[in-house]
């Protein structure tokens, strides 16, 4: 199960949504009392971003491949423009 919440700033040019990223303590406490505070976006500087190719949407792609490919310039600079 993934549990989502709003994005942070970083991921709402991407989606509205993310998945909650609870640390070791708060995970803990999630588990405990299901103590919905802790749904909350994870900090600007919690996740990393970077392109990836358009495979990562097909179940007939599972390889490195999905990562490694290149974005077009013109749209990678759409992306990073926000």
């Amino acid at each position: 199960m993934i549990i989502t919440t709003a994005a942070n700033e970083n991921m709402r040019p991407i989606h509205h949504r993310m998945p909650v990223v609870l640390s070791g303590t708060a995970a803990d406490a999630w588990l405990e009392r299901a103590d919905e505070n802790l749904l909350r976006p994870a900090p600007k500087t919690a996740l990393r971003f970077h392109p990836v190719s358009r495979k990562v949407n097909s179940v007939r792609f599972d390889g490195p491949e999905c990562l490694t490919e290149e974005v077009p310039p013109a749209q990678l600079k759409l992306m990073l423009d926000g």
